[in-house]
């Protein structure tokens, strides 16, 4: 016996149980939290090779399209040669990037243990001098000074209380061996697999595209090549942009403050530096905790070091930005303020880093989902015609099309005697 099935209710039918399915999930991962965090937690530790082969892929490739860049326009332009080009610009980018990580962490790694475990060992000698500064300051006033007296005796009780737990933590630091070798471990592998992404780069595109046209359907697959070309755009650029241009001010604030003769100067910089990855409150969140430090040692240093951040960052944001990063991603002010709140919230560090790349993507889809809605309608596109007309008196406008030259010769044209009789 055949049985007629409903199609209608056959669609139905699927999408109560998505929909049972995807509640289930749900519940499974509240009430089983810990369980699939340990599982995703091994499954990230396996893949940590290849996710830093393709961050540290990402951040060559640019380095290599540049050197490509100097080979195809300058060295092989009479005589092209596109695979000795390319051969060339990856080894050189390669060569290029270890000279830099491994300059970091020869020069940078060291003074910033010292500088860390110098401050440790002083915090003592700090807290002295700064409670006697603030003492001094409220003489006048004793029952501010008593208040302030009693305060400051709970917060060195406190403060031998993390000396206390820190500098085991300091002297034990054969404890982070395995970290540290399992890092190493993962940094050499995941650089293997970069020389490899970048080596067949296009190839891998190629096998990429291959597999989502095959998947999709033609119209489906050119709207994933143009998200993911503007994805690659937004990212490269930003990111890339960013680095730069937070290695250019760590590079700045260090030779300033070595100039004024400032304390803690590398591990100084280097915050400045990392922080200011981060846009809008990457300086802030940089140069107060820096500044509180050499407040600790001296209040005029602490002074002229945010009269110097002031000045560093004003030169930053008017004309070193500008000129590396330019406009790489179309974000207004006030949605970079939006997306560095939620992604900081929702991710730390990670989540105020990628979240102002990640909302303009989101921000030019959804602009110019809007303007092809309104293309279609034959409305305006551009944002002032909105603002010039508050009630939306909004007129359809019509294409005026030519008339043909039939037409024009079907018109019949009056003599000026007759035109005068007919009025």
């Amino acid at each position: 016996m055949r049985m007629n099935f409903n199609k209608k209710y056959n669609t139905l039918f699927c999408y109560i149980l998505i929909v049972i399915a995807l509640s289930m999930l749900m519940v499974l991962a509240i009430f089983k939290f810990s369980s699939i965090a340990s599982v995703l937690q091994t499954i990230v530790s396996v893949l940590m090779p290849i996710i830093m082969g393709c961050i540290i892929a990402f951040l060559i490739n640019p380095i290599m399209k540049f050197i490509t860049r100097v080979f195809e326009n300058w060295i092989f332009k009479k005589n092209p040669h596109p695979k000795l080009s390319k051969n060339l610009s990856l080894v050189l980018s390669c060569l290029i990037f270890l000279v830099i990580v491994v300059g970091i962490i020869a020069v940078v790694v060291p003074q910033f243990a010292g500088s860390l475990s110098d401050i440790i060992s002083n915090m003592t000698t700090l807290y002295n001098k700064t409670s006697d500064w603030i003492l001094d300051a409220v003489k006048d006033y004793p029952e501010l000074k008593s208040k302030l007296t009693e305060q400051l005796s709970k917060l060195y009780t406190n403060l031998d209380k993390v000396i206390e737990q820190i500098q085991p933590m300091l002297g034990n630091i054969w404890t982070g061996a395995l970290n540290l070798i399992t890092f190493v471990k993962n940094f050499i592998i995941g650089f293997i697999i970069s020389v490899y992404i970048l080596a067949n780069k296009e190839l891998f595109f190629a096998q990429l595209k291959k597999l989502v046209a095959a998947t999709f359907s033609r119209q489906t697959s050119n709207n994933i090549f143009k998200v993911s070309s503007q994805c690659n755009k937004i990212f490269s650029g930003f990111l890339t942009g960013k680095l730069i241009d937070s290695l250019i001010i760590g590079l700045l604030c260090f030779i300033l403050m070595t100039i004024l003769g400032m304390d803690y100067t590398t591990m100084i910089s280097v915050i400045i530096g990392v922080t200011n990855i981060i846009p809008f409150f990457g300086p802030f969140i940089g140069a107060v905790p820096s500044a509180l430090l050499l407040f600790l040692i001296s209040p005029k240093q602490a002074l002229i070091f945010i009269i110097m951040i002031i000045v560093l960052q004003q030169f930053d944001g008017n004309i070193l930005g500008p000129k590396i990063l330019g406009d790489s991603t179309g974000l207004p002010a006030f949605w970079v303020l939006i997306s560095i709140l939620i992604g900081g919230g929702l991710f730390g560090f990670v989540g105020m880093l990628f979240a102002v790349p990640t909302f303009a993507l989101i921000y030019s889809m959804f602009c110019e989902h809007i303007n092809q809605k309104l293309a279609k309608r034959n409305l305006p596109t551009k944002t002032s015609y909105y603002k010039d007309n508050p009630m939306l008196n909004l007129v359809k406008q019509t294409k005026v099309t030519p008339m043909t030259k039939e037409e024009l010769e079907d018109i019949k044209i009056l003599p000026a005697d007759e035109v005068n009789e007919a009025k």
